[in-house]
This record gives structure tokens, C-alpha cells and sequence, in this order.
């Protein structure tokens, strides 16, 4: 990240709901959030992801190193997008990423009631150490995935694979370019084929003149 994502960040932080803004800085001042954003956009030794939609800002982690080989990490998500697997995903990037630069083990600290990131943590494969401390709970695991979180984050790579298959497995509507008119050729065997196997979703049959075929 660089001075010219801070506009994007700063609107990220701006927008987000006072809950999702309390659950991660414990309160609902924006101006915390703010000067968080610059102090991670000034320094070199903090890491940061975003997760972005359509080109719009949409998550953030970050890991700031808090003594040799140690790292603070957090999460903020927008509302809309939360529960969608978007924290897992930066969670599992970010600590590869931490890895990477030397930081062995990652820390974080989390509201006792934000049941949604203590899954994240609890679901993500990673060995978590948990400690209680006044309302919220201490945790720490090692940036080096397990063999188990390995498995896990293989199995959502897989899901998510699968997933943006479906539009072209299960097609709800088909367009065949290419068909004569008079009913010959592959097209029209393509067509009629089509049709013999059962599919129920729309069919449009293109040709560059024919207005019905």
C-alpha cells in the first residue's frame, strides 16, 4: 500500500457500520480508524491486503510488527460482505505474507462477542493459543500453516473453483452460433442435440441473417 490507496482506505473506514467499526477498534469514533489508516500507510514495516470488488475496497488486513518476529494482526470487512469468507481469505494470504518477512508468530485481539472473527481464527486450520483478558480474548498461532489448515484452505480453493464452474456446467440459457437454416451442418446438430439431452433453459440459435430459423 501507498499514499495513493489512502483515499480508498480512509472511505472503507468512513462507510463502514458503527458496529463492524466498534468491533474492531472497541469504539465507534471514526477518528481512531482514521489515524489508524495513515500510521499504516506511513510505516514500511507494517503489511497490508485488501480485498476489493469490482473495483470497489471491500476488506483489509493488516500485520504490525510489535517485536522481532511478532506481528499484531487485524480485520475489517464491510457489512455487506461479511460472512462470505472474505476475512478467511485474508487471513490465510496475510499470514502467509507475514511468513514471508520473518514473522513467525501472529497476534490479535478480539472482542469476547465478535463470534464472527473468533471463527474466522477457530475455522481457518491455525494451531490458536486463547487467552481471556478483561472482556476480549488474547490470541496468538504460528504464521507456517498446519498439515490440517493446509487441507482446509486447499478444500475452500477447491469450492471456490467449483463454484465458478456452475455458469458453465449448469447453464441456465445457451446460445449456438452458427446454425444453417435448412437444418444441416454442425451447428444444427448442436442444436438438435441440445434439445434431445433434456435441457430446459432458454436455447437461441444464431445466424447472421436468418430472422427465425
Amino acid at each position: 500500500l501507498g499514499v495513493a490507496d489512502g483515499p480508498a482506505l480512509h472511505d472503507l473506514h468512513e462507510h463502514v457500520s458503527d458496529d463492524a467499526l466498534r468491533l474492531r477498534f472497541f469504539s465507534v469514533g471514526r477518528h481512531a480508524a482514521h489515524m489508524y489508516v495513515d500510521r499504516v500507510l506511513a510505516s514500511p514495516d507494517t503489511l497490508a491486503l485488501v480485498a476489493e470488488r469490482n473495483g470497489r475496497l471491500i476488506g483489509v488486513a493488516t500485520a504490525e510488527p510489535v517485536k522481532p518476529g511478532h506481528a499484531e494482526v487485524a480485520f475489517l470487512v464491510v457489512d455487506e460482505e461479511r460472512g462470505l469468507g472474505v476475512g478467511t481469505l485474508l487471513l490465510e494470504h496475510l499470514a502467509a505474507l507475514a511468513l514471508r518477512h520473518g514473522y513467525l508468530v501472529l497476534e490479535a485481539e478480539v472482542l469476547s462477542e465478535n463470534s464472527a472473527m473468533l471463527s474466522v481464527f477457530a475455522d481457518s486450520g491455525y494451531r490458536v493459543e486463547r487467552r481471556v483478558e478483561q472482556g476480549s480474548i488474547l490470541l496468538a498461532f504460528d504464521s507456517a500453516q498446519s498439515p490440517t489448515g493446509a487441507g482446509l484452505a486447499d478444500a475452500r480453493e477447491f469450492a471456490a473453483e467449483s463454484l465458478s464452474l456452475v455458469p458453465l456446467l449448469r447453464p441456465t440459457s445457451v446460445a449456438v452460433v452458427g446454425v444453417r437454416s435448412d437444418g444441416t451442418g454442425i451447428g444444427a446438430t448442436v442444436l438438435r442435440s441440445i434439445g434431445e439431452a433434456g435441457f430446459t433453459g432458454r436455447v437461441c440459435a444464431v445466424h447472421p441473417h436468418a430472422e427465425r430459423l
